[in-house]
């Protein structure tokens, strides 16, 4: 069987074209991330850190935009919200075909990247959202060389044990073009760190 697209603006599905191959879309992609200074994000299934400023960030540069991540990240958001994340079109990456059956209506599943990657040059730029890819690891693996905007909140430490990491040897493709420092009185200390393709 044919996969199908789903055109973002309005939802509504339509048929696929070939897949794209070797494509750089830098347009509208950013991959969004909280790390330690090592790249760790988690650790058994729990995010390293929950800081209050960065969640509000997260919040507001997300808002009305369109949100990826693998089934663990969404079952994840599930088990701390109670929802998926509001105000935003949540967008599922899984292998399991049976995997939309078991998620809320308005989220939208696909089994590969190769779609969200056609709609970001069909209909994102046409409706100005953003993609913002919001991980796990290998989502992040998957998007990194797509991707023209890296945004990282690097948290001061080395020493919390992790197991799941952000690609940070794929930096070196990007320049930093904006670092933003937390508050003096913010514990732990961390800094937002933007990264541009160069």
């Amino acid at each position: 069987m044919q996969e199908k697209d789903v055109n973002f603006t309005n939802q509504r599905v339509v048929n696929s074209h070939p897949i794209i191959q070797g494509v750089f879309l830098m347009t509208n992609i950013t991959l969004i991330a909280c790390v330690n200074q090592l790249g760790g994000m988690s650790n058994k299934g729990e995010a390293l850190f929950q800081i209050p400023s960065d969640l509000k960030r997260f919040k507001e540069i997300t808002d009305k935009q369109i949100v990826v991540m693998s089934r663990k990240m969404y079952e994840y958001i599930i088990a701390k919200n109670g929802s998926p994340l509001l105000n935003r079109l949540n967008v599922v990456i899984t292998t399991d075909k049976s995997y939309k059956e078991q998620v809320d209506s308005d989220v939208i599943v696909y089994n590969s990247v190769e779609p969200i990657l056609k709609q970001c040059i069909n209909e994102v730029g046409r409706d100005d959202r953003e993609v913002f890819v919001i991980g796990g690891e290998q989502i992040f693996k998957q998007f990194i060389n797509y991707a023209d905007r890296v945004e990282l909140t690097v948290v001061d430490d080395t020493s919390t044990t992790f197991d799941k990491a952000f690609p940070m040897e794929q930096l070196n493709k990007f320049q930093v073009v904006n670092r933003i420092k937390s508050r003096p009185d913010e514990t732990p200390p961390y800094e937002v760190v933007i990264y541009k393709r160069t």
